[in-house]
């Protein structure tokens, strides 16, 4: 089987058979912060909160005028028992008119290593150009855990790039210019 969001193909791998991508809502809260938890260490408070405002913008409405987010949408990627084992995100900050960010892209460690994080990431990207921005932007850090996400984002055409300031000492920035074409592994 393949992962289809929106009339879109994003794999053909056989192990995506029992997974499905759903938008963020309050059923699978919980188990996004589990995994993202899991995953990121050393959050700050907005980070933290920012699944739960993704939700609910008029309540959280403070929490988007001091990130300085316009906009933001999340999606889990579940499997048949509804355990949330994917997550990835963009989000637009605010005045921003040509690139948008990836937050959260993270996978289950025990689904790794066949091709569901490329999928998952082909989504994103996709989802980025839908947009109609130029430039799709993560930051990561610069340890050994995240290794293999930043092999898989220089895969997909990122390129390191040295923004105007660094909210973090340890963090590493990338860029990936957006074309109208199909996403294509480089």
């Amino acid at each position: 089987m393949e992962l289809y969001v929106n009339h879109q193909t994003y794999s053909k791998d056989s192990s995506l058979n029992d997974l499905t991508l759903e938008s963020l809502s309050p059923k699978f809260l919980t188990g996004a912060i589990e995994l993202r938890d899991k995953i990121f260490k050393d959050m700050t408070r907005e980070e933290k909160l920012s699944l739960t405002a993704s939700l609910d913008k008029e309540t959280y409405r403070s929490y988007y005028e001091e990130s300085g987010i316009q906009s933001m949408q999340y999606w889990v990627l579940v499997d048949k028992k509804d355990k949330v084992i994917g997550l990835t995100g963009i989000y637009v900050e605010e005045g921003e008119i040509s690139s948008c960010s990836l937050g959260w892209f993270c996978l289950d460690m025990h689904y790794r290593g066949r091709g569901i994080g490329e999928a998952l990431l082909e989504f994103s990207i996709a989802h980025a150009k839908l947009l109609s921005m130029k430039f799709l932007t993560l930051y990561t850090e610069d340890s050994k855990m995240y290794r293999p996400a930043i092999a898989l984002y220089k895969k997909y055409g990122f390129f390191e790039y040295e923004p105007i300031s660094k909210e973090f000492e340890n963090s590493l920035h990338f860029k990936l210019k957006l074309s109208k074409n199909r996403t294509k592994r480089v």
